[in-house]
């Protein structure tokens, strides 16, 4: 595959993950903020219970920026190699 091909794809791999990290950043405010209320209502067991999605939401995101940071570095070395 030719390093132009190769770095196009990692570009858009890039922004994809960017793209995916949006969305998720929202359900984690959303998650957050319904916790919150749930605990200041009294509903500390509902809050207890999203605190699993909190959790798997942040899992993802650390999960999201570790793969970014990797297309991050192909993409330095792909530019560095051409």
């Amino acid at each position: 595959m030719a390093k132009t091909s190769a770095l196009k794809i990692v570009e858009e791999q890039r922004e994809f993950l960017h793209d995916l990290s949006s969305p998720l950043m929202i359900a984690m405010g959303i998650v957050e903020a319904t916790q919150a209320l749930l605990t200041r209502d009294g509903h500390t067991a509902e809050a207890e219970r999203l605190e699993k999605a909190r959790v798997a939401i942040n899992r993802m995101s650390e999960m999201l920026k570790a793969n970014r940071l990797k297309l991050k570095t192909l993409t330095e070395e792909l530019k560095a190699g051409q």
